[in-house]
């Protein structure tokens, strides 16, 4: 991998940048994973629909969570 005078190939260093850019993080979408009324899961819609049967709020709040724990930018 390295020359006789120590510096790296031009292969080495090929390769070096091709496992860079496959390892390197792209930018997060800032699209939203879960639409709104959109669940996870079936289980999960049908959990909500069950849920709205009981309580609109409730069932707005079980969506509202699962949106929040499906996006990865938030903090919190």
């Amino acid at each position: 991998m390295a020359r006789t005078d120590g510096e790296p190939s031009s292969d080495y260093l090929r390769r070096l940048r091709e496992f860079q850019l496959q390892v390197r993080q792209r930018p997060r979408s800032n699209v939203t994973v879960v639409p709104a009324r959109a669940p996870f899961s079936g289980r999960d819609a049908v959990v909500t629909e069950r849920l709205r049967r009981l309580s609109v709020p409730f069932a707005e709040s079980l969506e509202q969570a699962l949106r929040d724990l499906n996006d990865p930018t938030r903090l919190s």
